[in-house]
Formats: structure tokens, sequence, C-alpha cells
């Protein structure tokens, strides 16, 4: 219920009137509006959550291999432009490691692309645990070429740690009949590192460390090759 009173002046008295009004409905009203509204803002808020998770399911469907499940090329490309920029602002080291698998067309022919597949992805979570600093980017470079993203990491440590790499692709013991160079599946790796200057892009430093990886290829794979340069462009 509410109540309204009034005052009005009669003949110089104060004359007053009340009215009682029946609000019950109104208050029924307002409360069910008040439940619609709170249910409302609940299915919004379960919406954005929903939209969030989408968001961010999508963004690593774009960023991650589909099959090793590290970054894929187009995530490569974008960390290491941003990363070299920070190297040429900042003057600090930059290493890249790029390696494939010694033999890889022939263990496919061998041995088929399901095995290949599954060589791929083992290789990738022995690249992932060898390279595990919160600044390390381990990717698949493309087929059976992967790279790792090294701020802040001079060669030797580069080589340091490209050589436990190697050393847990041995403990897989892979087998690999048509290797010309062992019984179980290898690596050859090519790692450059520099304090970037302008002009320097992120194509000559891949060149750069391609050309150690091809090295490394010539002179017998299943092994790195390393340089630390003045300066790449």
């Amino acid at each position: 219920m509410e109540l309204t009173v009034s005052e009005t002046f009669i003949s110089g008295k104060a004359v007053y009137a009340g009215i009682v009004r029946d609000i019950t409905k109104r208050k029924n009203i307002e409360e069910e509006l008040a439940r619609h509204r709170d249910h409302l803002e609940l299915l919004v808020q379960q919406r954005t959550n929903e939209l969030s998770k989408v968001n961010e399911a999508l963004q690593k469907l774009a960023d991650v291999d589909g099959l090793t499940q590290i970054a894929n090329r187009r995530n490569f490309d974008e960390t290491l432009q941003k990363e070299l920029q920070r190297a040429i602002r900042h003057q600090h080291l930059i290493s890249l490691m790029m390696c494939d698998i010694d033999y890889f067309k022939q263990y496919n022919d061998r041995y088929g692309y399901l095995a290949g597949d599954e060589c791929l992805i083992n290789v990738a979570k022995c690249l992932k645990s060898s390279f595990k600093r919160a600044s390390d980017v381990p990717a698949r470079y493309g087929g059976e070429e992967f790279a790792v993203i090294l701020p802040h990491t001079a060669r030797m440590e580069a080589r340091l740690m490209s050589e436990r790499f190697i050393k847990s692709i041995e403990t897989l013991k892979i087998p690999h009949e048509t290797s010309d160079i062992s019984d179980y599946v290898t690596i050859s790796i090519g790692i450059v590192s520099v304090i970037p200057d302008l002009p320097c892009d992120i194509n000559a430093l891949i060149k750069a460390a391609d050309n150690k990886l091809y090295e490394a290829k010539n002179n017998g794979r299943n092994r790195i090759e390393a340089v630390e340069l003045k300066s790449v462009n």
C-alpha cells in the first residue's frame, strides 16, 4: 500500500487529505522487470564469455601448426619481425636456429606419410622441450623444417641448446633405414647470431641461418653449423 498526504488551508486552518493506493500490482511488475533485467545481464555475460573463448580458440588456430602444435609459419614471421625490431632498437643479440630432418623424403617413401607425420610430431615435442625459456619461440617453418627464435642469445648458448636438442632426438631412436648416415632419424642445424642494425629484415636473417643449415647438410648432416655476424643485410 502507498499513502499520499497533502496539506491545504481552508479559512486559515490546515486541512489534510490522504490518498491510499494499492501498489501491489506495480511492485509485482517492477520486481518482474528486475528479474528479467538480471536474467538478461547474466545471458549477456555468458555470451561474452563464450565469444571470448571462441576468439581465443580462433587465435590459437591462426598461430599454431595443426599437426605439431607449435608456432606456425605465420606466427614465426610475425614474431621474428617484432623481435628483430626490438633487437635493433635496444642493440641486443638475437639468434635464429633453423633445422630439418635428414633424408626425410626417403623416410616418407620408406615408412609412409602417417609415420612421417608422427615423426614430425615427435621432433616438435623435442624441439619444444629443448627450447623452453619464456622468450624462445619454436616453430614449424615448413615441411620437415623447423626454426627457433632466440632473443638475447649468443651463438655459444644457442649452440649448447641445439646440442641438447640433437641429443633428445637421438634418444627417441626413430628407425630410419634409408638414411645414409644413421639407422635412426637425425637433425641438421644452422644458427646465426647477430646484434642487428638498420638496414636489416627478417629475410636476410632467415637466409643467413638457412645458409648455415645447408652448410651443415653439405658437411655430412647430423651436425650444427653456427656463426655470429657483425651485421645482416
